[in-house]
């Protein structure tokens, strides 16, 4: 029986949640034009794939391959969660006056114990400010949650510790922490954009004397915070909306108020993280080019004749401004996106609201937009908007559909090994170089 592509999808479905549900690594899968499924280890060769299966190795010349999809641990598995904290690792947010560092309990008694010491001043309520904190933790992929027992802080005024997620390491970072200070009170933080105020989201309506349990939950792109005087019966301390890319930051935060050293007492600490497949998949910054092809990567300039696209690997690429027709400036949901993508040109703001008008460049951070209504508008780039929009999206035939690790996605006319690399043909971004362990999946559209 001959397979069409609905079907072909199909039984790559299939396969991966029959091997998934019995706990078996999926392995390469290779689908042919003539409908044969192909599930072992998929080697590159020049012309075509060698998928060595159970019963021998098979030689697929490209020109027969349907689809392709590749679990390669380094890019379809999430992020392994190191659930014991002598596997983090310390990072300094901000300038501090003297390096943060943690020790792990080492004896029977001491081993679910982490001391920090910290000699950062915090941050700022209400205010566009920088965080200035200690954080002992690792970057992880999905939805998480993070237990602790708080024991001991420094019993100053501005002093405070909890458990802390951000998107990244820079001191203005979208970031979420559950903390408690010299009062007694636990509080849920939060700076909902880059560069954006902080903010206490919610408090605790009681106060906790001595050692209390703190919890901060991330499902999508709702974070959690909750709080226990003995670690069964745990209490709601709010939550918030945020939005974030699947791999963020978690772990124990602190500021000593500005005291040198400051120590901070944690232990019971426990993290658990989810598969990215329990939660809320978010298209990644990128553009679009007018062919379809979406390269990922963080769009840093534009201009009348082109724009600069920095992509996740620290190369970057510069691209006639003509060929392409959307960018993605921040994290979207499937919603937004959608919205984007059907949306004349323009600016979409972060909260969805849209400004129609023609997009003039973006410099410096601000995107300069001129629009019938409000005339010649300036918006910034990383606290305002979510997209920009230059022309519609014409979709061109193509040969194959690549997809790679950084969730590009590349509708190209031909592939070409030349070493450890594909040499990708796309029809408006040109030839591009991939290493084959960056490969995802490849598909005839």
């Amino acid at each position: 029986m001959r397979l069409t592509k609905a079907r072909t999808s199909s039984v790559v479905m299939i396969v991966a949640a029959l091997w998934a549900s019995a706990g078996v690594a999926m392995g390469d899968v290779v689908v042919t034009r003539d409908g044969k499924t192909l599930i072992g280890k998929a080697t590159w060769v020049a012309g075509g794939l060698v998928v060595a299966t159970g019963k021998g190795k098979v030689t697929v010349p490209m020109a027969d391959v349907a689809s392709a999809t590749f679990d390669s641990p380094t890019t379809t598995r999430p992020t392994r969660a190191a659930t014991r904290p002598a596997e983090w690792t310390p990072f300094d947010i901000g300038v501090n006056d003297a390096p943060g560092r943690a020790e792990i309990g080492r004896s029977a008694e001491l081993a679910d114990r982490v001391v920090l010491f910290d000699s950062s001043k915090g941050f700022h309520i209400k205010k566009k400010g920088f965080d200035n904190f200690f954080l002992f933790g690792q970057k992880i992929r999905g939805d998480v949650t993070l237990t602790a027992r708080l024991r001991q802080a420094e019993e100053t005024r501005l002093a405070r510790a909890g458990l802390m997620a951000r998107a990244s390491l820079e001191t203005d970072s979208p970031m979420a922490m559950v903390s408690r200070g010299i009062e007694g009170e636990s509080s849920l933080f939060r700076r909902s954009t880059p560069a954006g105020v902080s903010e206490e989201s919610a408090k605790s309506p009681s106060r906790i004397l001595g050692a209390a349990w703190l919890r901060l939950v991330r499902q999508g792109n709702t974070f959690s915070a909750y709080e226990s005087t003995d670690g069964k019966a745990w209490t709601s301390i709010g939550s918030c909306e945020i939005a974030m890319e699947e791999e963020i930051y978690v772990g124990l935060a602190a500021h000593s108020g500005g005291i040198v050293n400051g120590r901070t007492l944690f232990d019971k600490v426990e993290l658990k993280a989810d598969a990215p497949a329990g939660s809320v998949q978010r298209t990644p910054r990128g553009l679009v080019a007018r062919g379809g092809s979406f390269l990922a990567g963080e769009v840093t300039r534009i201009t009348d004749a082109q724009i600069d696209l920095a992509r996740p690997d620290g190369g970057s690429v510069t691209i006639p401004a003509a060929d392409m027709a959307r960018c993605v400036l921040a994290p979207l949901l499937p919603a937004l996106e959608e919205k984007l993508r059907t949306a004349p040109a323009g600016v979409m703001l972060n909260n969805g609201d849209f400004l129609a008008g023609q997009v003039n460049g973006l410099a410096d951070g601000q995107i300069k937009v001129t629009s019938v209504l409000f005339g010649t508008k300036m918006v910034d780039a990383r606290r305002e908007a979510a997209g920009v929009v230059l022309r519609g999206v014409k979709e061109e035939a193509c040969e194959y559909e690549v997809r790679l690790a950084d969730r590009s996605v590349l509708r190209v006319g031909s592939i070409k090994l030349a070493g450890d690399k594909l040499v990708i043909k796309d029809g408006v971004l040109g030839d591009m170089k991939a290493r084959v362990s960056e490969i995802v999946g490849v598909r005839r559209p």
